[in-house]
């Protein structure tokens, strides 16, 4: 089973990436913040990130600077409306976990 880091300000949004991840059958941890989220890499790094673009810019910027270094795949959802159709980026996620070649360090 693979782990995915959801980071998102948007608690109703979050709950939601968490159910229809964990459906399909991911364990799923989740950051209300960009801040929070750095933390919880350096304990637990997981396999793939989703990100929310509107977290705070800066803070997204600063995230990004921080996991650099630790070759973790990160997806990052510019929708800037609240999204229920998880099928896009389910299939996405399912694209990078079946992809050897950027899971091979994982």
């Amino acid at each position: 089973m693979r782990n995915i880091l959801v980071v998102e300000d948007n608690k109703n949004q979050a709950l939601l990436y968490q159910n229809k991840l964990t459906e399909e059958g991911y364990i799923v941890s989740v950051a209300g913040s960009s801040m929070e989220a750095i933390n919880m890499v350096e304990h637990n790094p997981p396999d793939l990130i989703v990100m929310d673009a509107n977290v705070s810019w800066m803070e997204n910027i600063e995230f990004m600077g921080k996991i650099l270094g630790e070759r973790i795949p990160v997806v990052i959802n510019a929708a800037m409306v609240e999204c229920t159709d998880m099928s896009g980026l389910k299939k996405t996620i399912r694209e990078i976990m079946e992809n050897e070649s950027l899971m091979a360090d994982k």
